[in-house]
């Protein structure tokens, strides 16, 4: 998701303006498993977001590698975001709240991920903060309202 969220901003942005506006629908190629498959963006994001973010054995692993682990897991948490918040197209129902539930209102992981790694656990407490992902972005935000 490092690849899409750094360039889809700026290439979809450069493509609506030469097609003179309007929404502009993003696809994804997938070939990391057995012949690919051409998805939606919103696709490929609830996909990741269910398989990794989202996917106890992913976070578990990930807490077992210790402060780094817990640095992945706070970058996975704040790339969805930044696609959300750039593309609401790709918000799912449930997906942030869900993340909140899981890295955030458990006392329990939120412990874990203190001890483990203090600043990245507070990013994680925090990540929907619009200056920060402004900052990490470097754009502005669209304000999406929930469905």
């Amino acid at each position: 998701m490092r690849t899409i969220s750094d360039t889809l901003g700026g290439l979809t942005k450069a493509v609506t303006r030469a097609k003179g506006g309007g929404s502009l629908p993003v696809f994804i190629s997938d070939q990391t498993q057995g012949e690919g498959r051409v998805r939606t963006l919103g696709e490929q994001v609830a996909l990741e977001t269910r398989t990794r973010t989202l996917n106890p054995k992913w976070f578990e692993g990930m807490l077992k590698h210790g402060y780094e682990g817990v640095r992945n897991i706070e970058t996975q948490v704040t790339k969805h975001l930044r696609l959300v918040l750039r593309r609401p197209v790709t918000w799912t129902p449930g997906s942030t709240s869900r993340s909140r539930k899981t890295f955030v209102l458990d006392p329990a992981m939120r412990e874990r991920l203190a001890t483990l790694n203090p600043a990245s656990a507070a990013r994680v407490a925090k990540p929907a903060d619009r200056g920060r992902m402004s900052a990490t972005t470097g754009s502005r935000m669209q304000k999406r309202s929930p469905p």
